[in-house]
């Protein structure tokens, strides 16, 4: 699957206050924060309970693209020491904040111990390990997504704002040949339901291939789908190599498909790439359906 450069853009920019906020004024919205998740469409049905965003500044996003009910934050070595001050801290009140982290064990309790209830978070240890060279098996993988995930149960103590997912690379579910790669075959990197929250998958398509007719996708799903837990996508992108009408018309397509499963999250990887692999789109078009989603329609 073609690489993200613009997760090192993210990375950089968290130490970027998100909101210029008075401390006072941040502490008392925490306080009184409620959840912030997608209404429900007419029909009782959306296309996920939290839609959100990765982004190289995330204030900006929002604005051309929101109201973002959360933010999807990468650490590419270790957490935080702490909850207060750091990037998800920052987010308006009700915001979720989905964060990746690599290093295991280094903050992990401190970190999840200081975040506070008024703060809806999923943890992700080692997001994409099906990529080739991060890990020799499934089974290793799991072995230590099993340990991360009883450490951050441990630090919460029952708290039922703190959540934990894994996060797969949908690519190495084609199982081969021009569907993307096999090394999610017989899903093995897929960890026991008893250690998750959620299942999330990240998904690309330059093409704006529509995910009910993905074999990648769906071959995924099948890894997941019976285990009865949420699922969510942590990392969604449509190019416009099959042209910009084409983007629109899968996006429509995929918020229909996905109100008829349940999903947790969906959220937008909107950093600038080269060419039609562009995930950032900034056509009227595709706001308007994007913020139609993000209202429940």
């Amino acid at each position: 699957m073609m690489r993200k450069p613009g997760r090192k853009i993210i990375t950089a920019l968290l130490s970027v206050p998100l909101l210029a906020v008075s401390a006072l004024a941040s502490a008392s919205a925490s306080a009184l924060a409620v959840p912030r998740m997608a209404p429900a469409s007419a029909s009782g049905q959306h296309a996920a309970q939290v839609i959100s965003a990765s982004a190289g500044n995330w204030s900006a996003a929002n604005s051309k693209i929101g109201p973002l009910q959360g933010q999807r934050l990468f650490y590419p070595g270790a957490l935080p020491s702490r909850f207060a001050h750091s990037a998800c801290d920052r987010l308006p009140a009700g915001d979720w904040c989905i964060v990746s982290y690599n290093k295991q064990n280094t903050n992990v309790a401190s970190y999840v111990s200081s975040i506070p209830s008024s703060r809806n978070v999923v943890l992700v240890w080692e997001h994409e390990p099906e990529i080739p060279g991060r890990f020799s098996s499934g089974h290793t993988f799991v072995s230590g997504f099993d340990a991360q995930s009883a450490l951050i149960r441990k630090a919460a103590h029952g708290a039922k704002n703190v959540h934990v997912a894994s996060d797969s690379e949908s690519w190495q579910y084609g199982f081969g040949g021009g569907n993307g790669g096999s090394r999610g075959a017989g899903c093995s990197y897929i960890p026991p339901a008893s250690a998750v929250d959620y299942y999330y998958a990240d998904n690309y398509s330059p093409t704006a291939q529509p995910l009910a007719g993905m074999v990648r996708w769906q071959n995924w799903l099948k890894c997941v789908k019976k285990s009865g837990k949420p699922i969510g996508i942590a990392e969604f992108g449509l190019g416009s190599c099959a042209g910009e009408s084409a983007r629109v018309k899968t996006l429509l397509a995929d918020a229909a498909y996905l109100k008829s499963l349940d999903v947790q999250l969906w959220s937008y990887y909107y950093v600038p790439n080269k060419g039609c692999q562009n995930w950032q789109f900034t056509d009227s078009a595709m706001i308007s359906v994007w913020r139609g989603i993000e209202a429940g329609k």
